[in-house]
């Protein structure tokens, strides 16, 4: 009998059995999830029971659930998903309260999946998140589930003062480049936040980018970046190194990058290195002698991220001495930028000192299952 037949009960009325046209969601070991179950609206009431089937025998049922429109959400049950991995269950409603409390007559199925792995795993609300802060694996077992991303590369150096004497000035390095779907917040260069991917149920390679190291040559045209980092088709490009100051008069250019690095100076004949250039979607320009960052350039030119729960802030361009301190996002004087900050390297704070290394990116993914 096909979905939406009638039935002739005791020979007089006729009944219409409840359909269940699809289900979205996952079933998923050991873990809370919700099933979204299409109806027909027509066949059933303000609320059905869910009932939960291995083959033939009935696992649970969870009673009264709403429909809204033509959906019924409701919960897998933990005799459900602690069911084992692969086993197929069937789903059928019961339409309580109208049509004499007939049952779907065939139902939709679902499989229990093991749950995905690589990371630090942690849960906020409605989301499980996977924070790399290495490179890894990310295993997914839940085919073609949406996954929100933050993804940031590593930072580029500061760039190095190359001579002995005051009047010139290095340059900060770009932060890496920073990608996001998360909705409600930015991705780089204050774009708009890109939509999250569906990936396969497979293991993807997770790269976490490096940051550069500090800018400490005799270049006055870089290309040194950060590392990029990775996830799926999302690339985040690494930050662009900052110029060097004074040699010979000449100033050095900051490199390109996710955000670009900021140009070198030098007081007499009074030239200036040209900024790198940032990748749209990711990161600013350099200005002057400031790295670019994620939001704007030079120190705290971060985007801070609640994808975990909590404040994470990343890709800022590098510390410039007139920036008001130090800050943990861009390293700050004379020293190294923190790791997994994806910020960029100070400029050199002393006459012929060298600048500060990048910070490491991250790699932050999440999806629903609530």
């Amino acid at each position: 009998m096909p979905f939406g037949a009638t039935r002739n009960i005791s020979g007089a009325s006729k009944f219409k059995f409840p359909v269940i046209s699809a289900i979205d969601g996952y079933i998923v070991n050991d873990l809370s999830s919700n099933l979204n179950l299409t109806v027909d609206a027509d066949t059933v009431g303000s609320t059905v029971d869910v009932l939960f089937y291995d083959g033939a025998t009935l696992i649970t049922t969870n009673t009264a659930q709403t429909v809204s429109g033509s959906t019924v959400t409701t919960s897998t049950p933990s005799s459900v998903r602690t069911k084992t991995v692969g086993t197929t269950i069937t789903v059928k409603i019961k339409a309580a309260a109208v049509d004499g409390g007939l049952t779907s007559f065939t139902g939709q199925t679902a499989t229990v999946y093991s749950p995905p792995t690589g990371g630090t795993i942690t849960t906020t609300g409605n989301y499980r998140v996977h924070k790399f802060t290495s490179s890894g694996t990310f295993g997914n077992t839940l085919p073609n589930i949406p996954i929100e991303y933050v993804v940031c590369a590593g930072g580029g150096g500061g760039g190095r003062d190359r001579q002995q004497v005051g009047g010139n000035n290095s340059a900060s390095g770009g932060g890496g480049g920073y990608r996001s779907s998360v909705p409600g917040e930015y991705s780089g260069r204050l774009s708009s936040a890109e939509s999250a991917v569906a990936t396969p149920a497979q293991d993807h390679s997770i790269i976490v980018g490096a940051g550069a190291g500090g800018n400490n040559t005799n270049n006055d045209n870089p290309t040194a970046k950060g590392g990029s980092s990775t996830f799926y088709t999302i690339t985040s490009t690494g930050g662009g190194v900052g110029g060097v100051a004074g040699f010979d008069y000449s100033a050095g250019n900051g490199a390109n990058g996710g955000c670009g690095g900021g140009g070198g100076s030098q007081s007499s004949p009074g030239t200036s290195g040209t900024p790198g250039t940032g990748i749209a979607g990711q990161g600013f320009d350099g200005s002057g002698p400031r790295g670019g960052g994620a939001s704007g350039t030079g120190t705290n030119s971060y985007i801070t991220t609640y994808i975990t729960g909590s404040a994470t802030s990343l890709g800022s361009g590098g510390y410039w001495g007139s920036d008001g301190g130090s800050s943990p996002y861009s390293g700050g004087i004379n020293i190294h930028t923190a790791a997994n900050t994806g910020g960029g390297g100070a400029k050199a704070h002393s006459n012929g000192g060298n600048g500060g290394n990048g910070g490491s990116g991250m790699v932050i993914l999440r999806y629903a299952l609530l």
